[in-house]
């Protein structure tokens, strides 16, 4: 995928939109013990994006990252599609 993305033949971006494990919820043990509380707010939601871009940087280099306001939850709800939420767009 990398090199499409390098060659301009592709546009991706990341999309955070709520937790699908949050502890305090639904929680599953992560191999590298990441698990975060829900996000409340959009502030709160944004740092949690922000430490996974750093967590991911090999991967997410370049990739812009949206993020969905939790108090709408406006992406979440227009592009739901549990479990797996990956959609192409032309």
């Amino acid at each position: 995928m990398r090199p499409y993305l390098d060659a301009g033949s592709l546009s991706l971006f990341l999309v955070y939109i709520r937790e699908a494990h949050p502890e305090g919820g639904w929680a599953i043990p992560a191999a590298d013990g990441i698990c975060y509380r829900q996000p409340k707010t959009l502030a709160s939601r944004l740092a949690v994006a922000a430490k996974f871009a750093e967590h991911q940087a090999e991967w997410c280099a370049g990739v812009p990252m949206l993020v969905d306001d939790p108090t709408t939850n406006a992406l979440d709800i227009a592009y739901e599609a549990p479990p797996e939420r990956l959609f192409v767009l032309d």
